[in-house]
């Protein structure tokens, strides 16, 4: 009988019950080669975002979470998948500051193994932009760091994604 409790114990431990849905990254992974060899300065323009796209403090929250799932999947093409092209012609044009096939080898690589995932802790503030984009600002920790982003969202057909990333709070 107590073997079987030690049993128990152990499976609860490993998989632990939940008291709400977990939220499972359900974007599309990015492909290489990205964007269709698309080359940077072609991204460079603004992205195209609907005038009368709005977001709900609950579809706010839905969307970050999702953003948490997809980055703690370890899974390159679906960590990359919640930015648009347009961040990406902005990080990754200037290849002092970022070298583009060290970025493609890591996709080409697969998954690593999350060891601190990434939380949500809380959505502060939402503010609609005059472009149609949406400034989210959220809170968020991952292992003994807590830091605050405003996260610029965009709506690519039909789906919000990262478009621009500014520190609020750096981790402490």
């Amino acid at each position: 009988m107590r073997a079987l409790l030690v049993i128990t114990f152990a499976i609860l431990m490993v998989f632990p019950s939940s008291t709400h849905a977990e939220t499972s990254c359900e974007l599309t992974p990015l492909t290489l080669p990205l964007f269709d060899a698309t080359p940077l300065t072609m991204l460079a323009t603004p992205a195209a975002t609907p005038a009368d796209a709005a977001l709900s403090p609950e579809d706010a929250k839905d969307v970050l979470e999702q953003f948490v799932a997809c980055t703690n999947t370890g899974d390159p093409t679906l960590i990359w998948a919640i930015f648009t092209p347009h961040w990406f012609a902005r990080e990754f044009a200037d290849s002092e500051t970022h070298y583009l096939p060290a970025f493609e080898y890591e996709i080409a690589r697969g998954n690593e193994i999350v060891v601190d995932p990434l939380e949500l802790v809380s959505v502060d503030e939402i503010a609609a932009l005059e472009d149609g984009r949406v400034a989210v600002t959220a809170t968020f920790t991952s292992a003994n760091l807590t830091w605050t982003d405003q996260l610029i969202l965009a709506n690519i057909d039909g789906v919000w994604l990262i478009d621009e990333v500014v520190l609020i709070t750096p981790a402490n």
